[in-house]
């Protein structure tokens, strides 16, 4: 058995995870395979066995010559990988083969995903050093794989960082089961106009209420362990890309008052007239040692729990 292992290789012909000999069958689950692109070989995930049964299931394999193949008399199942950036996605997968997701137009068993996004569109940050092969909510993996919970050769309802899937409707395809994480602001860049989004969704802030310094901007303090933002409890804020809430929105925040007040903000979505749509997680409006969250029905009303 293989699973929950990030793999890497540069060596000149180096290949992933290849069973090569043997009798009986092989289980690989929730592995991340990249970087196997040296010489005239370089599989990320490969059967060379004539008499093993492979189950490859839920598997990310990027930039490797040949993503996912069979080249032996054995069989090889594979169900919700991703292949990306590889030079061939699938190659003689057996029956059986279902909700691959790959960027050529077919060889990925019934059910394929074909995708025409970038690395960038698909993964939170495919060129780091060490690259995330976390999906992104954007990406045409999120909620398109089958729940293999029941699944009768190689059953699981993890990901590879042992979260439970799903995390949505279904299933996603690869190694990675998306949080649906909207957006995490650490406010720990020490310095300059933004407060960047590390969720990998691109809703970075702006300190204030524009681009350039203004009296509204939160001051970069350093604290313990780094740095902070200090909100001045007047105007002071972080404005953020717009978010409705469609059916549930859970937030967290960690915050350090040094006094609070009624009506005192912690996250919102607020106009100058409030309508239907907006929300907040606020002091209480009464009581300043509570917490009140909010979601405005009209301009008149509201609901408070």
């Amino acid at each position: 058995m293989y699973k929950r292992q990030v793999l890497s290789g540069s060596v000149d012909s180096s290949e992933g995870i290849v069973i090569s000999g043997g009798t009986g069958t092989v289980k690989i689950w929730n592995n991340i395979v990249y970087g196997f692109n040296v010489g005239s070989e370089g599989a990320g995930l490969e059967n060379y066995a004539d008499n093993q049964t492979a189950y490859m299931y839920n598997n990310t394999v990027y930039n490797c010559i040949t993503g996912i193949w069979r080249t032996a008399a054995g069989v090889l199942v594979a169900k919700n990988n991703l292949v990306h950036s590889c030079g061939d996605d699938y190659y003689n997968l057996s029956a059986g083969s279902d909700h691959n997701l790959g960027e050529e137009a077919s060889g990925g068993g019934t059910n394929y995903v074909q995708t025409s996004q970038t690395a960038a569109q698909m993964f939170v940050d495919p060129g780091g050093s060490p690259p995330d092969f976390h999906i992104l909510p954007t990406s045409d993996a999120y909620d398109a794989g089958a729940d293999l919970s029941s699944d009768p050769n190689l059953d699981f309802s993890d990901d590879i960082d042992g979260n439970s899937r799903p995390q949505a409707t279904q299933w996603d395809i690869g190694a990675d089961e998306n949080s649906g994480l909207i957006a995490h602001w650490k406010f720990d860049e020490g310095s300059g106009q933004i407060a960047s989004d590390s969720s990998g969704t691109g809703n970075d802030g702006t300190l204030g209420t524009t681009s350039g310094a203004e009296a509204s901007d939160p001051a970069w303090v350093c604290v313990t362990g780094g740095n902070a933002l200090d909100f001045d409890g007047d105007d002071d804020l972080v404005l953020a890309p717009d978010y409705d809430i469609l059916n549930a929105i859970t937030i967290s925040a960690w915050i350090y008052a040094d006094t609070l007040s009624a009506s005192d903000g912690i996250i919102s979505k607020r106009t100058s007239t409030e309508v239907a749509g907006n929300w907040a997680l606020r002091v209480d409006n009464t009581y300043a040692d509570r917490l009140e969250w909010i979601v405005w029905s009209g301009s008149a009303s509201q609901d408070q729990q």
